[in-house]
């Protein structure tokens, strides 16, 4: 049995909003009985009571990440690493060393390459890499290497194969790219990657609730190494929240999670019944993608990218079933999260719960939009007026600066794109996230992201819209809280909240902007229990 009583004392001590004077904290039965100076709480604490000396460094609430893909942090662990690959030929050549070692007709999977940041460019068609050498390596292993965006794809002719592709393949809200000749190249965009992705899942059909539980222990050891303690999954199945159930019951679940459903009216009437909250687990709300991602030129806009001017994006949603499920939404109590990063995307979303509000006159409703990555100006005031909250991801920012304005000009990027401050200052509620394995889980890198808006070459990329260092922990802590209802629970060191702490070896709120990516977490407490050492 876990010890989750414990004293904490010489702390900075920053509580969610401030930092404050008082430098430690009586822990009972995990959670915050008390915060005051080192002696008051010593002196009213059992004396046999284990005391942990923070040494002058850096306590916090843990974070919380507010959107992220739990189960595909595991997963990602699972496949090949494509991020690091500095050219398609790299990517090439991991694969071949996969197939060398792969049974046959093995899946071979791999994601996060990103062509806008290779050293080198590769044929490409309509923007992507095709599968001719991918096609040269195997016969008999079906291959399929997820962008890192995963909003697009590049797979081998065997994959195509698999799921009955051809060139007159027409997908809704995705697209299989043809050359000149209007023969298949193997990228697929949006929607056309789902038949790829139900077919490996069903090569793993047997295997798949193990696979499963094995990628949720991967991903809560990453959360826990990050101080991370709670999480916002962006897209769960019925099926996901069955194992993860199974967990729970079996205390196998070591994180908090808060569910977004990815799910149908027919299949969420299924959970009737059924009790959607536990210790560790919650069923919040329902999750939608209104368009894809901008580095495929799959966001949707209301004008042409810059650098493809008849190209819009694409609407991957049916409206008429987008309106009936924010109805349901409302209907029943959850929270509707939804995925938009275009201009027209984020309009339509917010005019849609704009309308369904009103008709059923939600109050505290917290619907979210995630991402609100590209807003037109005139429609900033819409999250304010309805108290819509910018699920934001901070390091998306600095990772696509070096491309967004070959996409979508100065004059879209500078009114419009990643208006945190601007969202801040009239009274949004902003809360923050990495959403991993997209971007790492790293929550440093995304603070450090938050304060200073800069690429991986130094340079600020708008910097008028970074947010404060205190802004930037609220998003990270208090806000994810209460982006999920659960601020009177978690996100901040208050007593008689959960003893969900991390302890950082720099103080984020005074360190110089050059030392904060250097910063480490010392440990992380869950429910007054140290669950992860430095």
């Amino acid at each position: 049995m876990k010890d989750n009583n414990a004293i904490i004392t010489n702390a900075i001590i920053f509580d969610g909003y401030k930092l404050i004077s008082e430098d430690s904290i009586h822990i009972q039965n995990g959670n915050i009985k008390a915060i005051g100076n080192n002696k008051d709480i010593t002196k009213n604490s059992p004396s046999d009571i284990k005391t942990i000396d923070a040494a002058g460094k850096f306590l916090m609430p843990a974070f919380i990440d507010g959107h992220g893909h739990f189960a595909s942090v595991g997963y990602a662990k699972m496949k090949l690493d494509l991020r690091f690959a500095k050219n398609w030929d790299e990517v090439v050549a991991l694969v071949k060393e996969a197939v060398a070692i792969s049974p046959k007709g093995y899946w071979i999977e791999g994601e996060g390459w990103h062509q806008e940041k290779w050293n080198k460019q590769t044929e490409m068609i309509e923007g992507f890499p095709t599968n001719q050498q991918l096609n040269q390596l195997s016969d008999e292993h079906p291959i399929a290497l997820l962008h890192a965006a995963r909003h697009s794809a590049v797979v081998n002719h065997i994959a195509l194969q698999k799921v009955g592709f051809d060139s007159n393949s027409k997908i809704d809200g995705g697209k299989v790219v043809l050359d000149s000749h209007k023969n298949m190249t193997g990228a697929l965009e949006e929607n056309a990657i789902n038949p790829i992705r139900s077919a490996i899942a069903k090569s793993y059909k047997n295997q798949h609730a193990n696979r499963f539980k094995k990628a949720i222990q991967l991903a809560t050891e990453a959360c826990l190494q990050n101080g991370i303690t709670s999480f916002h999954d962006a897209h769960t199945t019925i099926e996901d929240w069955y194992l993860l159930n199974e967990m729970e019951n079996d205390n196998a679940l070591n994180i908090n999670l808060w569910l977004m459903m990815h799910e149908t009216i027919e299949r969420m009437n299924l959970l009737k019944g059924k009790s959607i909250l536990s210790k560790h687990l919650k069923i919040g709300a329902i999750k939608r993608y209104m368009d894809g991602a901008l580095g495929n030129r799959g966001a949707w806009f209301f004008e042409g990218y810059d650098d493809a001017k008849s190209t819009f994006g694409h609407c991957t949603l049916n409206l008429n079933e987008y309106e009936q499920i924010c109805k349901y939404a409302a209907q029943h109590n959850l929270q509707m999260c939804t995925h938009a990063i275009g201009d027209k995307a984020n309009h339509q979303v917010l005019k849609t719960y704009e309308k369904t509000i009103n008709n059923y006159s939600l109050k505290d409703h917290r619907w979210r939009i995630e991402h609100a990555q590209h807003l037109k100006p005139t429609d900033i005031n819409l999250f304010s007026v309805n108290k819509i909250l910018a699920s934001i991801q901070t390091n998306h920012c600095t990772s696509d600066a070096g491309y967004v304005e070959q996409r979508l000009g100065k004059k879209r990027t500078s009114s419009g794109a990643y208006k945190w401050q601007t969202l801040w200052q009239k009274g949004v509620a902003i809360n923050n996230g990495t959403d991993c394995p997209i971007e790492p889980v790293n929550t440093i890198e995304n603070f450090y992201a938050a304060v200073t808006r800069k690429n991986s070459d130094g340079i600020p990329f708008y910097e008028n819209e970074k947010l404060s260092r205190e802004q930037a922990l609220q998003a990270y802590t208090i806000n994810n809280a209460f982006a999920a209802k659960q601020e009177k629970k978690r996100g901040s060191i208050e007593v008689d909240k959960v003893a969900d702490l991390c302890l950082l070896d720099n103080n984020l709120l005074t360190i110089s902007e050059e030392r904060i990516k250097e910063t480490k977490v010392e440990w992380t407490m869950k429910e007054g229990s140290i669950e992860f050492y430095r």
